[in-house]
């Protein structure tokens, strides 16, 4: 039981060492004014910078090699490996057509919204 403690220990530092150099890199490029998407060109962001977490330190063999005659689903598995986004880009999808749902509401036929 403790390889399996220290083995899911060493993923997870792993995961939050490579979540805090793409943090860092941001608030570099932010301070830099190096963003592209518009972000300080006229003082308003036109897109989030959102880059891709990095998971090429994640090897989906090894976790699965590691872990033969286990149960599956009492292994720790990273979250980057089912979900690909982050949570607020998870939470904004609902608005990405909010003008529909916008337009939606001002109509009175309840047949209309569908």
């Amino acid at each position: 039981a403790s390889d399996d403690e220290s083995y899911i220990s060493d993923v997870s530092d792993n995961i939050s060492e490579d979540n805090t150099s793409v943090a860092d890199n941001i608030s570099r490029q932010i301070l830099n004014g190096e963003l592209t998407g518009g972000a300080f060109r006229n003082g308003r962001r036109t897109c989030l910078p959102a880059p891709c977490p990095d998971t090429s330190n994640i090897n989906l063999w090894n976790i699965l090699r590691n872990n033969i005659g286990k149960d599956l689903s009492k292994v720790s598995m990273p979250v980057e490996l089912n979900e690909p986004l982050n949570t607020l880009q998870h939470l904004c999808e609902e608005m990405e057509y909010s003008e529909l749902l916008d337009k939606a509401s001002e109509t009175d036929d309840p047949y209309e919204r569908m």
